[in-house]
């Protein structure tokens, strides 16, 4: 391999060798080049797909790993480097290599695509990731810790729990628009407002000919105005829905029966 020694040959025939070597260390010990092997592997849920070249000979070898086999085969051989697309669970894996003695580089997927010679398959992907973590100056991304991950995780969550929420109000405020109700966009408007804008709803609805209203809402409107009885009803529901949520029960019509009717 003197081709290939880094202090004397032009950058092109440095960037050529580096295919097949990745980077040399020097043994103190026994005053020797240590050739370390360079493993491009295709994640997967269950099979797994490995490309590299032996440091010794030159060959190139590919192999295919059931999940379960991924482990074992990786504490079976000598300590390389071990290059894998930053994709679904490439920092688990990494950790999991990493304890094995392995140093570990994640490749991001806009990195590995052009080198992807003939049809996307797991052998091409393997051998793309391999080639791809080789090249001078390529950028890796950071293996991350459980811990990070954790944190990051409750992040995406709370995200999707955000546009779930704007989702529901958005979609609520639509509801209420085609009934000539309009809201502001802020959803904690929405929360302030919905309560008695479904009283005020509830209350017109059941004035109507032909349509009953509870009876301590009826006794209520001939003793208050309309406005107070709308905000009594309000409460009761928003005092309702915080009960359900609370105590994880099911909304129960008989319930109210057997409470006395706010005092206002």
């Amino acid at each position: 391999m003197g081709s290939c020694n880094r202090k004397e040959d032009p950058p092109s025939e440095r960037h050529r060798c580096a295919r097949v070597e990745m980077f040399s260390n020097h043994s103190k010990d026994r005053g020797s080049t240590m050739q370390v092997t360079t493993y491009g592997v295709d994640l997967a849920k269950r099979v797994f797909q490995v490309h590299w070249v032996e440091a010794q000979t030159g060959e190139v070898k590919r192999r295919t790993l059931l999940r379960q086999e991924v482990g074992e085969f990786f504490a079976q051989r000598e300590a390389g480097l071990v290059a894998m697309e930053a994709c679904g669970s490439a920092h688990h894996w990494g950790r999991v290599l990493t304890r094995l003695g392995h140093q570990v580089r994640l490749v991001s997927a806009q990195f590995v695509r052009p080198f992807v010679k003939t049809n996307k398959t797991d052998a091409a992907d393997a051998q793309a990731i391999w080639e791809a973590a080789q090249r001078p100056e390529m950028r890796f991304v950071a293996l991350k810790t459980e811990e990070q991950q954790a944190v990051l995780s409750l992040h995406r969550i709370r995200q999707q729990l955000v546009k779930v929420r704007t989702m529901q109000a958005l979609q609520i405020r639509s509801l209420l628009y085609e009934f000539g109700i309009v809201l502001p966009k802020s959803w904690r408007a929405l929360l302030q407002q919905a309560g008695p804008v479904l009283a005020r709803a509830v209350i017109t609805q059941g004035s109507r000919p032909g349509r009953t209203l509870e009876p301590w809402i009826q006794a209520l409107l001939l003793r208050r105005p309309k406005n107070v009885a709308i905000v009594a009803l309000a409460n009761k529901m928003a005092r309702t829905a915080w009960a359900l949520l609370a105590h994880g029960r099911t909304f129960d019509r008989s319930w109210s029966e057997a409470l006395p009717a706010p005092a206002v």
